[in-house]
This record gives structure tokens, sequence and C-alpha cells, in this order.
């Protein structure tokens, strides 16, 4: 197995053990793939900023995006988790995740809308991530967030399959509210509800 990925999942909870962040970004730092160290350093800043330490989760949110500036000129790296570009635009997602997590609205949301075309399946994940760290900055973006996807859902329900094909999707987007906007949430419950009575219809027959 690559070096590389045996040791991304280990940086990913260092954040959350106070003195030991120190050791999460050097380990997060020895990846040689640029775009894996990206993503480390990013779940390191997540896991900080779920335990308070904000001051280090935003030093680490930055260094994460400042990283995917680099990402551009990184050339073969990325050949080394799939087709090409995947990895940078999985790395500039969890970098905006980050931000998002400290509270950093615009730039969260510009890495986020850099992952992918509009209307892609990596951008709209990217895009429910930042709404999800939003959630306690700024409750007001990520409902809005939360609720243009949702939007995107509702445009999608005249296919033959309607809403029941998003159910995950629908899933993802409550994950990401919460307890956040409570008119939002009962939006996305009556349209999981809708979802259970379609394919309840579907079995019955």
């Amino acid at each position: 197995m690559n070096k590389d990925r045996r040791l991304l999942p280990f940086s990913a909870g260092f954040g959350s053990l106070g003195d030991v962040l120190v050791d999460g970004a050097l380990l997060a730092r020895t990846l040689r793939d640029p775009a894996k160290r990206v993503q480390a350093l990013a779940a390191t800043a997540v896991s900080a900023a779920a335990a308070g330490n904000l001051p280090d989760a935003r030093r680490l949110a930055h260094e994460a995006a400042d990283g995917t500036r680099r990402l551009e000129d990184a050339g073969d790296f990325s050949f080394l988790g799939g087709a090409p570009g995947t990895d940078v635009s999985n790395a500039k997602g969890a970098a905006a995740q980050a931000l998002a997590y400290t509270g950093e609205r615009d730039r969260a949301l510009s890495l986020a809308e850099e992952t992918d075309d509009t209307d892609s399946d990596r951008r709209r994940r990217a895009l429910v991530a930042v709404a999800a760290g939003l959630r306690l900055h700024d409750p007001a973006t990520a409902t809005s967030i939360i609720d243009q996807q949702f939007q995107r859902l509702l445009a999608a329900d005249a296919s033959p399959r309607g809403l029941r094909g998003h159910n995950t999707e629908l899933a993802e987007l409550l994950a990401a509210l919460g307890n956040g906007d409570p008119q939002c949430t009962d939006r996305l419950r009556e349209a999981v509800g809708q979802v259970w009575a379609t394919l309840a219809r579907v079995l019955s027959g």
C-alpha cells in the first residue's frame, strides 16, 4: 500500500487531542502527494475546530487552502488516486470545508466553487460540506446553501424516479443542516416523507 495512503487516516483525528495537534500537522506535511497533504491538513483543521481550538484550526485551514494554489502544477501526482483532476478537486473541497469550520465564509465558498463545473456532483458535495461547517458561524448562509441544493433536487423531480432517486442527497442535506432553520428542516423532512411514501407504493404494487 502506498505510504501516503497509510498516513492519511491518522492525521485526521489528531486535532481533537490538544497537544498532539502539532504531531498531526507534522504528519500531514510528510505526505509527498500535495493533494493528499492538503486533505490531511484540512482534516486536522476540522478536528481542531470541532475541539474548540479555532486559532490552530484557522492556521491549518489557511495552510491547506494555500496548498491548493500549487496543485495545478502538481503534474503526475494527480494520477496517484485515479483519474487526473480527481485528487485536486477533492483537496479543494476538503480545504473549503476546513475554512468553513473556522467561519471563513467567502473564501470557503470561493474554493468550493472551484472544485468542478456548475451542477457537478463534486461541486454539490463541496458546497454541502461548506454549509455544514458554516452552520455555527453563519446559519443564514448555511441554510441558503441547503435550500439552493434542495431546490435543485426538486427540479429533478420531473424525472421518472423523482426524489426517490435522490434519497442519499436528501439525507446529506438534512445532516448538514442539523438543528438549523426549522422551516428548511420541515421542507426537507416533508421531501423525505414523500420518498418513503413513493417507495411504499412501489413495494406494495
